[in-house]
Protein backbone atom coordinates (compact mmCIF):
# COMPACT_ATOMS: atom_id res chain seq x y z
CA UNK A 1 0.00 0.00 0.00
CA UNK A 2 3.22 2.41 0.90
CA UNK A 3 4.12 2.12 -2.84
CA UNK A 4 0.90 3.21 -4.29
CA UNK A 5 0.74 5.99 -1.82
CA UNK A 6 3.91 7.26 -2.71
CA UNK A 7 2.93 7.17 -6.76
CA UNK A 8 -0.69 7.78 -6.74
CA UNK A 9 -1.69 11.26 -7.85
CA UNK A 10 -4.11 11.60 -4.63
CA UNK A 11 -1.14 12.01 -2.18
CA UNK A 12 0.60 14.75 -4.34
CA UNK A 13 4.02 14.14 -2.97
CA UNK A 14 5.99 17.01 -4.47
CA UNK A 15 8.74 14.84 -4.26
CA UNK A 16 8.53 11.26 -5.99
CA UNK A 17 6.96 10.24 -9.11
CA UNK A 18 3.22 10.62 -9.45
CA UNK A 19 2.39 7.53 -11.73
CA UNK A 20 -1.16 8.61 -13.82
CA UNK A 21 -1.93 5.15 -14.99
CA UNK A 22 -2.95 4.49 -11.36
CA UNK A 23 -6.34 6.54 -11.59
CA UNK A 24 -8.23 4.17 -12.64
CA UNK A 25 -12.30 4.17 -11.57
CA UNK A 26 -10.81 0.90 -9.21
CA UNK A 27 -8.46 3.12 -7.26
CA UNK A 28 -11.11 3.90 -4.68
CA UNK A 29 -11.94 0.22 -3.65
CA UNK A 30 -8.89 -1.03 -3.55
CA UNK A 31 -7.95 1.73 -0.57
CA UNK A 32 -10.79 1.28 1.13
CA UNK A 33 -9.66 -2.65 1.19
CA UNK A 34 -6.37 -1.60 2.05
CA UNK A 35 -7.72 0.58 5.09
CA UNK A 36 -9.89 -2.04 6.47
CA UNK A 37 -7.09 -5.17 6.07
CA UNK A 38 -4.49 -2.92 7.78
CA UNK A 39 -6.64 -2.03 10.16
CA UNK A 40 -7.89 -5.96 10.75
CA UNK A 41 -4.43 -7.16 10.29
CA UNK A 42 -2.81 -4.75 13.04
CA UNK A 43 -6.36 -4.82 15.95
CA UNK A 44 -6.56 -7.49 18.68
CA UNK A 45 -7.70 -10.58 17.62
CA UNK A 46 -10.75 -10.91 19.65
CA UNK A 47 -12.30 -8.05 16.82
CA UNK A 48 -10.88 -9.84 14.07
CA UNK A 49 -13.15 -12.54 15.32
CA UNK A 50 -15.93 -10.73 16.08
CA UNK A 51 -15.99 -9.15 12.42
CA UNK A 52 -15.74 -12.77 10.98
CA UNK A 53 -18.31 -13.93 12.72
CA UNK A 54 -20.58 -10.70 11.59
CA UNK A 55 -20.20 -11.67 8.30
CA UNK A 56 -20.12 -15.17 8.23
CA UNK A 57 -23.73 -14.91 10.10
CA UNK A 58 -24.37 -12.45 7.45
CA UNK A 59 -24.88 -15.04 5.02
CA UNK A 60 -27.98 -16.82 4.12
CA UNK A 61 -28.44 -20.45 4.94
CA UNK A 62 -27.53 -22.31 1.58
CA UNK A 63 -25.06 -19.67 0.11
CA UNK A 64 -22.07 -20.54 -1.54
CA UNK A 65 -19.03 -18.07 0.20
CA UNK A 66 -16.28 -17.28 -2.34
CA UNK A 67 -12.79 -16.13 -0.45
CA UNK A 68 -9.29 -16.28 -1.38
CA UNK A 69 -6.47 -14.12 -0.17
CA UNK A 70 -4.16 -11.96 -2.35
CA UNK A 71 -0.34 -12.37 -1.72
CA UNK A 72 2.24 -9.97 -3.08
CA UNK A 73 0.94 -6.21 -2.93
CA UNK A 74 2.37 -3.63 -0.80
Amino acid sequence: MESFKRRHPQYKNKHEHTDMSLRTSYWSPILEISLAYDYIANCEPKYTQILVNEIINSLPAGSLYFGGLIQGVD
